[in-house]
């Protein structure tokens, strides 16, 4: 007898969950009726009902929303998904920032460093120069050398200071089996 109520809930619950939206349709309808939702917050919500499962309930809430207060209210019972989500993509957004920025102040870096030994080739052309014309033509590219290395030392410095900045708001990424159990294997 009890086995046959089990199998009644499951499949009254299965019902429930039946007629409500999927979890793209539930997040288009709400920005459709009027809530507003940024594209890289439908991408989140989306994801996070997706990868969580959430309940037929909180779709079709979803769905019905057509303001920013009645989706909060809708994702009152699942806020921790979305919260995670949001970091989760904050995470991976301040990770790739801190790359590029890497990447640029080592492009600048290069290219200082070639500069230098223009530097070097014109200051031995200077040195070794036999007549005014040739000093004078030497100078001359020397100079503009020396400004073209002072415009690459002011961007490598900003750029330096822009990568300094996005490591620091790079987000440690915590995996959902080390949250479900900071004691696993891998989570030490």
């Amino acid at each position: 007898m009890r086995t046959i109520w089990c199998g009644v809930v499951l499949v009254a619950l299965a019902a429930c969950d039946a007629g409500a939206p999927t979890c793209k349709d539930a997040v288009a309808k709400s920005v459709k009726n009027g809530a507003l939702v940024s594209g890289d917050e439908q991408a989140i919500l989306t994801q996070s009902c997706e990868t969580r499962k959430w309940s037929g309930n909180v779709r079709g809430c979803i769905a019905r929303a057509s303001s920013q207060s009645d989706l909060t209210t809708c994702l009152k019972p699942v806020i921790v998904d979305v919260e995670a989500a949001t970091a989760e993509a904050a995470s991976r957004r301040a990770s790739a920032d801190a790359k590029a920025a890497g990447d640029q102040v080592q492009a600048l870096q290069t290219e200082r460093d070639a500069i230098d030994k223009e530097v070097g080739t014109a200051v031995h052309a200077v040195a070794d120069s036999t007549s005014d014309a040739e000093r004078s033509a030497a100078n001359a590219t020397l100079k503009a050398l020396l400004t073209k290395q002072a415009d690459v030392d002011a961007r490598l410095a900003a750029a330096t200071a822009k990568a300094t900045a996005a490591e620091r708001t790079k987000v440690v990424h915590i995996s959902q089996e080390c949250l479900d159990n900071p004691l696993a294997p891998n989570c030490q």
